[in-house]
């Protein structure tokens, strides 16, 4: 008879320190109800967009939204790591100065625009040209994230 003011008060309540309190294995205090922690059952959930993990007593969750600025830092990313391997499988060396090619559409452009400047020390480029690739340079068409970029590399001569 009393379990409706049990759950009336339970909703009450803050339920992360009645779950801290049951995983610690205390008391549960509710108004005039004491409840020892093997009489509640306590579990976890995802909220829709995050991605929730529990352990030792903790619990982490984490937005799963991916926002344009993340996507972008992404694609920045993955320009970085294309153009990495473009430089092994051209045979130069790791510490060859390089230019870069590129042809894509807005989203590339933009990309580059923001991150550039990374762009260019992860792969010491000393510039980043929007244009087709230079002559003599090596080249490779690259789908990445949707998006079709036409990417060069030719070395600098010192």
């Amino acid at each position: 008879s009393k379990l409706k003011d049990l759950v009336d008060i339970l909703n009450g309540v803050d339920s992360a320190v009645i779950a801290s309190l049951v995983r610690e294995g205390q008391l549960v205090t509710l108004g005039d109800f004491i409840l020892s922690p093997d009489e509640l059952n306590v579990s976890t959930k995802e909220r829709k967009g995050y991605s929730v993990a529990s352990d030792g007593g903790y619990t982490v969750a984490i937005d799963k939204t991916v926002t344009k600025q993340l996507a972008d830092e992404g694609l920045a990313r993955e320009l970085v790591h294309n153009l990495q391997n473009m430089r092994r499988s051209a045979g130069f060396d790791i510490t060859d100065h390089i230019v870069v090619s590129y042809t894509g559409d807005l989203r590339i452009l933009s990309v580059v625009k923001s991150y550039g400047d990374y762009v260019k020390q992860e792969t010491l480029a000393e510039t980043l040209v929007n244009a087709p690739p230079l002559d003599g340079a090596f080249t490779h068409v690259q789908e990445i994230d949707g998006v079709t970029v036409n990417l060069g590399v030719s070395r600098v001569d010192r």
